[in-house]
């Protein structure tokens, strides 16, 4: 028996029991089905199956996902509103319209989400021996060169520079304390360390041969920043000053701390566990950004100071974690984690939305930590497998999350790093191994 296609239609879904078959509408005006055992599905598209993503083999079966359902790596058939359905029992199709059943139909099927790319190893080497105790704090890349920043076993903060597989302590103008803290940045062509939560702020930068040059020296109000960053092609330092409540801004070159916006403190401070209490911090342009503090709502800043919560009316709560992600194809991401009873797990949520359109929640979603976005693609390290992966947002699928579509060869990563397509990590293979750095790459 035939059936007309709908005007417009450019591809075709046939489902009938297990199978399912793809067709270039384009090509067959119109279907024509022997009568069979099963049921038949019909699901019109006004868009090509490359568009779609759909793919067939050489049969023309459609490619299915095979079960389990991994949601960072399957989609469900892309939605339709139109379609036609074909009982065994009857001789003529009947037009599907309904939306809720329609959206049954295509949520039955699974297909592979496209992958975006892979993250490739170029080399990898063991660090020498590091202090007793020490901690990672930062890690900034420029080409094949990298400053480290860590903390040793007596909470004093040095650096390590890495260009090749040669690494160096720097040895700095100023002895650092215990209370000092040193902020890397890398630059254009340079790399910035900044002394920051003492009384006296040093800048130096560091060229890539390793050799750091003194900028400032000079007495300065106490600024203890928890996150920081600087928008490419601008010497100004923008972070979040933890202890105050505020986001602060510094030339690196001259000229005093600026406060950008300052926030009313949380009447519990102490509600969170004592463990990692990041916070949401990314900037949008270079004096603008997304930021958060522990147990204050996530927030829009500007040069005018602190203004409306990221979600909007859309309250997810007051976060002891969070991170927020800007990805291609314009889709903002809001990640937050609490503990339900202050004692056991975190619960995580998540929430999406495609340019000004509403936000939607998720709690499937993989956590990023020490995520950047890089020419489009955001990539960090996944927190339940501690590898680098690189996250997406697809817009020929509105209707689908965000999510890992590429992941990084090794794994157990501490901190990462990126310049342009090349990516540094400081990773520890095992207990029984030392810290190593891994270069890789990523491609397209």
């Amino acid at each position: 028996m035939a059936e007309s296609l709908p005007p417009g239609t450019q591809s075709t879904v046939i489902v009938s029991g297990a199978e399912a078959w793809l067709f270039d509408s384009t090509l067959q005006p119109s279907l024509t089905l022997a009568p069979g055992s099963d049921d038949v599905t019909v699901l019109y598209y006004a868009a090509t199956a490359a568009e779609l993503s759909l793919t067939a083999d050489e049969t023309g079966r459609l490619i299915r996902a095979t079960a389990p359902f991994d949601p960072e790596d399957t989609w469900r058939l892309p939605p339709t509103a139109s379609g036609a359905k074909l009982s065994a029992r009857d001789d003529a199709f009947e037009a599907v319209t309904d939306a809720a059943e329609l959206a049954a139909r295509v949520d039955a099927i699974r297909i592979p989400a496209p992958g975006c790319g892979d993250l490739a190893v170029l080399d990898s080497f063991g660090l020498p021996v590091l202090p007793a105790g020490f901690s990672i704090d930062a890690v900034a890349s420029i080409g094949d060169a990298a400053l480290m920043t860590f903390v040793d076993g007596g909470q004093r903060p040095r650096a390590l520079f890495v260009r090749g597989h040669d690494v160096t302590e720097l040895s700095l103008s100023r002895p650092l304390g215990p209370d000092a803290r040193l902020v890397s940045l890398a630059g254009d062509q340079a790399f910035w360390l900044v002394t920051t939560s003492t009384s006296r702020l040093t800048v130096h930068q560091v060229d890539l041969a390793g050799a750091p040059s003194l900028v400032r020296d000079e007495p300065s109000p106490t600024v203890k920043l928890a996150l920081y960053g600087a928008w490419p092609g601008t010497d100004a330092l923008i972070g979040l000053d933890g202890a105050q409540y505020k986001i602060m801004q510094l030339d690196l070159r001259a000229g005093p701390w600026r406060t950008i916006a300052t926030l009313a403190t949380p009447s519990s401070p102490m509600a969170c566990p004592k463990r990692d209490t990041s916070q949401a911090f990314a900037l949008t342009s270079s004096t603008s950004g997304v930021a958060a503090f522990s147990l204050l709502r996530p927030f829009y800043f500007t040069p005018q100071g602190a203004g409306r919560p990221v979600t909007g009316e859309l309250d997810l709560g007051v976060p002891c974690l969070s991170a927020y992600l800007r990805l291609a194809g314009g889709a903002e991401v809001l990640q937050q984690a609490s503990d339900a009873d202050f004692l056991a797990n975190f619960r995580e949520i998540s929430a999406w939305r495609v340019g000004d359109g509403a936000w939607r929640t998720d709690e499937t979603m993989r956590r990023l930590n020490y995520a950047v976005s890089i020419d489009g693609d955001t990539i960090g390290i996944d927190t339940q497998e501690d590898i680098p992966v690189m996250m997406s947002f697809d817009p020929r699928r509105p209707d689908m999350r965000p999510r890992i579509c590429a992941r990084a060869p090794f794994g157990r990563v501490l901190r990462v790093s990126f310049d342009g397509a090349l990516g540094f990590a400081v990773q520890k293979p095992s207990d029984a191994l030392p810290y190593a750095v891994v270069r890789f790459e990523r491609r397209r």
